[in-house]
């Protein structure tokens, strides 16, 4: 996702994050196979020989390394994981996977 929001911007880097987890999650398919990346660039409109060409570059695989150290740093610690910020406080709310009517009323909580 760090690549397609560097290509694309961070509402594209959403939807291709979102679809990807359905790849994952629904149909079984790995996150870090070409084809699967593929077909996930397709479906939410992102160039793919780009992100493909972005995914093998050297250095790749060190980037990601270095962006899943600080997401550990700022408390990421399992997926999904969900932050609220209110007033300059940010708050984790959700950590894994909890039920939407779970995740709603957690976010309510927070905002409250």
């Amino acid at each position: 996702m760090l690549l397609v929001q560097e290509l694309e911007g961070p509402e594209t880097a959403l939807d291709f994050g979102s679809e990807l987890s359905r790849a994952f999650y629904v149909d079984g398919r790995p996150t870090d196979d070409v084809d699967s990346l593929r077909r996930v660039a397709e479906v939410t409109k992102v160039d793919g020989k780009k992100l493909l060409a972005a995914w093998s570059a050297p250095g790749a695989e060190h980037r990601t390394d270095e962006a899943f150290s600080k997401a550990r740093e700022e408390g990421v610690v399992s997926y999904p994981t969900l932050f609220v910020e209110r007033g300059g406080v940010r708050a984790q709310v959700v950590s894994g996977c909890v039920q939407p009517g779970e995740a709603l009323a957690l976010i309510q909580r927070a905002l409250a």
